[in-house]
């Protein structure tokens, strides 16, 4: 029997495919349970999350693109179909009056690059340094990625100083430490969107 079966009060404590294969089984308060090696695909929903943070502070010189201490996520997409939300809040600075630049690579690769660069240097976010304990706002990085692979990516965040000049992280120049200053932290999300 085919067709399309319409109910105003359809009752069932298991759903299976038309092959007799286990799918789900609906719990009394009505939970749903995938079976063993089954998934629920709802186009948009969230299927996993994942966090990487970075506590401490350190700074750096070198005249390219570094990987940020910490922010990394390696991510396995359940389907081709799905996309990738990537979002990294870091807290970055610079020399004074000296500018900085973030990105995100995906396996070693940047995606979403500027295409209005001329000679300039592709980042997806860029700022400057304020100078002594003077903090430049946090750098945020929101992107959808579409990998089209269900293997496992990896994500990074990397940053670098023009003139190879300090880039700070989880601080900024002279660091102070008394309790008139504060400390931050810098955090990479990865989330699965089901396609």
């Amino acid at each position: 029997m085919s067709g399309i079966i319409t109910a105003t009060n359809l009752q069932t404590s298991n759903i299976k495919s038309a092959t007799g294969n286990a799918g789900a089984t609906i719990a009394s308060n009505g939970d749903i349970t995938m079976s063993a090696s089954r998934k629920l695909y709802a186009p948009g929903h969230i299927l996993q999350v994942l966090q990487a943070q970075y506590t401490g502070n350190y700074n750096f010189d070198d005249g390219s693109y570094q990987d940020i201490t910490n922010l990394s996520l390696a991510i396995t997409p359940s389907s081709t179909s799905s996309k990738i939300h990537i979002k990294a809040t870091v807290s970055a600075s610079a020399n004074a009056s000296q500018r900085f630049g973030l990105r995100i690579v995906r396996d070693g690769s940047m995606i979403f690059v500027p295409t209005s660069l001329s000679s300039r240097i592709a980042a997806h976010v860029f700022g400057s340094g304020r100078g002594s304990n003077d903090p430049t706002p946090p750098s945020v990085i929101e992107l959808l990625d579409s990998p089209n692979s269900t293997s496992a990516l990896t994500y990074k965040v990397q940053g670098y100083a023009e003139a190879s000049q300090y880039l700070y992280i989880n601080s900024c120049q002279t660091w102070t430490d008394d309790n008139t200053k504060f400390g931050a932290v810098s955090t990479l999300t990865l989330m699965e969107v089901a396609g």
